[in-house]
C-alpha cells in the first residue's frame, strides 16, 4: 500500500512538472510572438512611411496554377512615368519588384502583368505571409 502511495505522489509530481514546464514553454512563445509581432508592426510604419500613399483600383485578378494576373487603374494625373511594378515589400526580407505594363489614359493610368496567364505572377517564389504589396510607379523625374 505504502508503494502505491509513493507511486501516486511521484506521479502527481511528475504532471505538475510536466503542467509548470507547459506553462514556461507557452509564455515564452507568447512573449516570441510579441516581439515578433511588434517588429513586423515597426517594419510596416517604416515602410509606410517612404511611401506616397494613393489608391489603387484592382480591376480584374485571376489565379491560374501558382501564377497571378492582374489588372488595375491608378486614378491621378501622372506624366513622366519610368515605370510600374508590383512591390513586395518583406518584412523579413528586402523588396521584390515585378514589372507591370501600363497604359496612360485620359483618367491616368491602367496597368496590368503579361497577357499569358503562365507569364503572371508566380506565387511559389513570394512568400505571401510577409509581404506587403504595393503599386510602385517611378517617374523620369520627381516632379509629377
Amino acid at each position: 500500500m505504502e508503494e502505491k502511495n509513493k507511486n501516486k505522489h511521484i506521479i502527481i509530481k511528475i504532471m505538475l512538472l510536466l503542467c509548470i514546464l507547459s506553462a514556461i514553454a507557452v509564455a515564452v512563445f507568447a512573449v516570441s510572438n510579441m516581439k515578433t509581432e511588434q517588429k513586423n508592426k515597426d517594419v510596416m510604419k517604416e515602410i509606410f512611411k517612404s511611401v506616397e500613399m494613393q489608391e489603387a483600383n484592382l480591376t480584374e485578378y485571376i489565379v491560374y496554377g501558382t501564377h497571378l494576373s492582374i489588372k488595375g487603374e491608378l486614378v491621378d494625373q501622372i506624366s513622366n512615368i519610368k515605370s510600374v511594378a508590383l512591390l513586395f515589400s518583406g518584412l523579413s526580407e528586402g523588396n521584390r519588384e515585378i514589372e507591370l505594363n501600363y497604359e496612360k489614359t485620359a483618367n491616368g493610368i491602367t496597368f496590368s502583368t503579361p497577357e499569358l496567364l503562365n507569364e503572371g505572377i508566380d506565387l511559389e517564389n513570394v512568400n505571401i505571409d510577409k509581404h506587403i504589396i504595393l503599386i510602385s510607379v517611378k517617374y523620369i523625374n520627381k516632379e509629377r
